[in-house]
């Protein structure tokens, strides 16, 4: 647990609603009966050495799993909780492509659509062939590529430079860049991709002049970091 700095640790939630809960609850339960077990023992004058006691000494003994087993589920419980995160995940983007469509319509010039959204997306994490932006006016999160388009997710600069962890300098103009942490933001535009009806586009838009530094600092900052 990070915030706890603890190597182990288990939790469960009230009321009762995963099976998770119910594996812990058990686990406790057994452990709470043998802790009690060994004191009786040690006050009956036995060595605390010389104590055993086996699944079937324990009342609840029949709920017992082997670790093995607890392994299994607990893999089985966080398989089921992120396809049903994941489940969520796509379902908002479906959602929001439908109403993207409901858009299409009210805004074809000559045929053509000329509708696009604009929100606010948010730095969440900075990898060594991409980047990841939460946009929080729509609950998705979108991963960029620094090759300026992969899988249809764009970026306007020209190149990007990941100076350390969580920092990175994307090149707007020749000789200048934007520097960009974690939890910093962009304006994006978001529309349709095009030929497509269940997937959407997210298009950085460039800061203004003011907020771009020189390609000067970007060499200082990479030196520092190495």
């Amino acid at each position: 647990h990070f915030a706890l700095n603890l190597p182990l640790y288990t939790h469960f939630t009230s009321p009762i609603r995963r099976y998770a809960d119910l594996v812990v609850h058990r686990v406790l339960k057994c452990a709470l009966e043998i802790e009690g077990m060994v004191n009786k023992a040690i006050r009956d004058g036995v060595p605390e050495d010389e104590i055993s006691i086996t699944p079937k000494d324990i009342p609840s003994g029949r709920l017992l799993l082997h670790e093995s087993d607890v392994t299994d589920v607990a893999v089985h419980c966080n398989e089921r909780k992120d396809a049903a995160r994941k489940c969520s995940e796509k379902s908002t983007e479906l959602y929001y492509c439908l109403y993207l469509q409901s858009l299409l319509e009210q805004h074809k010039v000559d045929g053509r659509v000329s509708h696009v959204e604009k929100h606010r997306a948010t730095l969440t994490k900075v990898a060594e062939k991409s980047f990841q932006i939460y946009l929080p006016t729509i609950g998705c999160e979108r991963e960029l590529f620094h090759n300026n388009g992969q899988k249809d997710q764009l970026w306007i600069g020209t190149n990007i430079n990941k100076a350390k962890e969580g920092l990175m300098y994307i090149q707007w103009e020749e000789g200048l860049y934007q520097e960009v942490s974690i939890l910093d933001g962009w304006e994006v535009n978001v529309f349709l991709k095009p030929g497509q009806k269940l997937d959407f586009v997210t298009e950085l838009q460039p800061p203004s002049r003011s907020e771009l530094v020189t390609e000067a600092k970007v060499m200082a900052a990479a030196v520092d970091a190495n």
